[in-house]
């Protein structure tokens, strides 16, 4: 799938009816919030997620979103979420004006054999796979190819950090397009009913060094997204993701 989704996109995310473990796998103090779109907008009874972006100049500075969208237009290409429940089947692509689709990636996911936990999703060059313990997300990691076989390459893996019954955060290892090995740690920030709000990118002195912050509508899907790094301590807006649903 594609890294921004795999990654950061998308993604995104949200829950309906926060209930710590109930009976629908989405909990509260959860990364599943994040790493599970479709489940989200499944609950919410929508099928399709658009992503309106906006995008700062590297030499520009923004000290809120507001000035952004003020000065900078939004991108003309929206990043589309499009999904099938009924096959469990879900569709990334690109819509330009005139609703040119490019950069189409399909990929399927599967439930266990209760129905209650996405336990995989396959493109048709990636395989992700999903573990739990407890109920609680533990583990994430994709592998090259359409299955989890002894020879497929890992590409990334994801260990959730848990403090109590909250997942403070996650250590991340993956490769790079050369095949080089990175690492990096995220750590998690929620509000009081446990609603995923920040994700936070720390170094090994446990300094922020990126950030997304997340705000959600009615229906407790994202709404917004916005990536922010930081520069000799100082925070720039690099992007701002506006989401809406159909």
């Amino acid at each position: 799938m594609k890294q921004k989704r795999m990654e950061i996109g998308a993604l995104a995310l949200l829950l309906v009816g926060l209930q710590g473990c109930s009976a629908k796998h989405i909990t509260a103090f959860s990364p599943e919030y994040y790493y599970l779109p479709e489940e989200a907008m499944r609950l919410a009874k929508v099928t399709k997620q658009i992503d309106t972006i906006y995008v700062a100049s590297d030499e520009s500075s923004y000290s809120s979103v507001g000035e952004l969208k003020s000065k900078v237009e939004a991108q003309p290409t929206k990043a589309i979420l499009e999904c099938n429940y009924k096959e469990n089947a879900c569709s990334e692509y690109n819509l330009a004006q005139g609703d040119t689709q490019t950069g189409l990636v399909k990929y399927n996911y599967r439930y266990d054999t209760g129905n209650t936990y996405i336990i995989s999703k396959v493109s048709e060059d990636t395989f992700r796979e999903f573990s739990y313990d407890g109920g609680r997300l533990n583990k994430i990691k994709d592998y090259a190819g359409t299955n989890n076989t002894v020879d497929a390459p890992v590409l990334a893996e994801r260990n959730m950090v848990y403090k109590d019954e909250v997942c403070d955060g996650a250590d991340v290892s993956r490769v790079d397009i050369d095949g080089n090995p990175i690492s990096y740690r995220y750590r998690f920030e929620y509000d009081e009913k446990g609603v995923l709000t920040a994700i936070n990118t720390i170094d090994e002195e446990e300094v922020i060094t990126a950030k997304i912050l997340l705000a959600y509508n009615d229906k407790n899907l994202v709404e917004s997204m916005t990536f922010i790094s930081y520069i000799e301590g100082k925070e720039h807006i690099v992007s701002y993701h506006e989401y809406t649903y159909d």
